[in-house]
């Protein structure tokens, strides 16, 4: 009964925090013609040291307080707390905002720009026009779930160290990834060893959003590279103070203990790699695809089809050995799992949109292929300014 109440209060404190009406989906099958994308991942990277060294020191005075607090400590206990690297990871996770502020701020300040860099011209994200997305079959009758994908098709794709990814990725990261991280710590004060948690705490959110109402009952979509940030998130707040491993190795915690108060570990500083190794193919929905339901599988399967050269010219440029099935069959391969860890991967490819499996069949009947507006030029939407 202990172990159903503490993880029902664990779902309720993760249900309450994600309102469904706010959700973000992106578009990644239609990149632009005859451009390239600025790499911001220097900008993220120097952004997570900030928000490492500010959590840090919002840890340390609190700590601080509790040492020259006049209210008796009996045991000690009110600074074990403070001193906790759960206390450590809220301090972190408070130097950001919700999910669906980090997200618009993002999307208000590329509308800003037309999406450009206001010094070089060059083109820092894009997002197709709604109308034209790949995920909305224009049927006569259409449900709930057409319309919310209608609505939610409101994040760019940004390159981050070489990945393309959505800027709904990055909430996902900080603001999901700590959802799990509350999930892990709950399972492992349960007795699970360190592997238990990371898989309690993927199996558990996972199926409560991309199962559920942020994913399949709300837009029939359930994005494997949504969950894949999510776990990567889970993974940056354990990171902060233990080892853990990443891209397969095993990466040295970020801060450590100082005395009484914590510190970010020598060798660190606002232009080291941070954000770089967290980040990878396994957050690009063309590389990494969305396991649909049925009801429009197929037509998104044909507007990818008819996308195919511009996707093969974004992701393989003129390079011959990318431009071949095997390679993004590869890739797929690899992102079922993060480096064998399960994530809450779903789909079986012949059900996926992967670009091996599309854009190298043989020619379709031109007749069978659908083609909507002209995308040769794309837009982005000017947002309306924060009052």
């Amino acid at each position: 009964m202990r172990v159903f109440l503490i993880l029902g209060f664990g779902l309720f404190l993760l249900c309450s925090s994600i309102r469904p009406g706010y959700a973000h989906e992106v578009d990644q099958y239609s990149p632009p013609i005859g451009e390239c994308l600025q790499d911001l991942g220097p900008y993220w990277d120097q952004l997570m040291y900030r928000v490492v060294s500010d959590g840090v020191t919002r840890a340390n005075q609190d700590i601080e307080s509790v040492k020259k607090s006049w209210i008796p400590d009996p045991g000690g206990r009110r600074l074990a707390l403070s001193q906790s690297a759960t206390t450590l990871a809220k301090c972190v996770r408070l130097q950001l905002p919700s999910a669906m502020a980090l997200i618009e701020n993002m999307e208000h300040k590329i509308a800003e720009t037309d999406g450009r860099d206001i010094e070089t011209g060059r083109l820092l994200a894009y997002r197709p026009e709604v109308s034209e997305s790949v995920y909305l079959p224009a049927a006569r009758l259409r449900g709930m779930r057409y319309w919310n994908r209608l609505s939610f098709m409101r994040s760019s794709t940004i390159q981050l160290h070489g990945h393309f990814v959505g800027t709904d990725k990055i909430g996902h990261f900080f603001a999901m990834g700590y959802h799990y991280f509350n999930v892990y710590q709950m399972a492992r004060a349960l007795g699970k060893t360190h592997e238990e948690g990371l898989q309690h705490a993927a199996d558990i959110c996972g199926w409560t959003t991309e199962n559920s109402f942020l994913g399949l009952t709300s837009t029939a979509i359930y994005s494997n590279a949504d969950l894949a940030a999510n776990y990567l998130g889970l993974k940056f707040y354990l990171n902060l103070y233990r080892p853990v491993k990443i891209n397969g190795q095993l990466e040295p915690a970020i801060v450590v203990r100082d005395g009484d108060y914590w510190k970010i570990r020598d060798g660190l500083h606002k232009h080291s790699p941070l954000f770089s190794k967290y980040v990878s193919a396994h957050w690009d929905e063309v590389l990494n695809p969305c396991h649909l339901e049925a009801s429009f599988r197929e037509f998104t399967r044909k507007e990818i089809y008819s996308r195919r050269n511009r996707l093969l010219d974004w992701y393989a440029g003129d390079d011959q050995r990318r431009r071949t099935k095997a390679y993004f069959d590869n890739i797929m391969r690899h992102t079922q799992t993060y480096y064998g860890e399960n994530y809450g991967h779903s789909g079986a490819e012949a059900h996926q949109l992967g670009v091996g499996e599309i854009c190298f069949e043989k020619p379709a009947d031109a007749n069978a292929v659908v083609v909507r507006g002209n995308q040769h030029r794309m837009k982005l939407r000017k947002s309306r300014a924060d009052h």
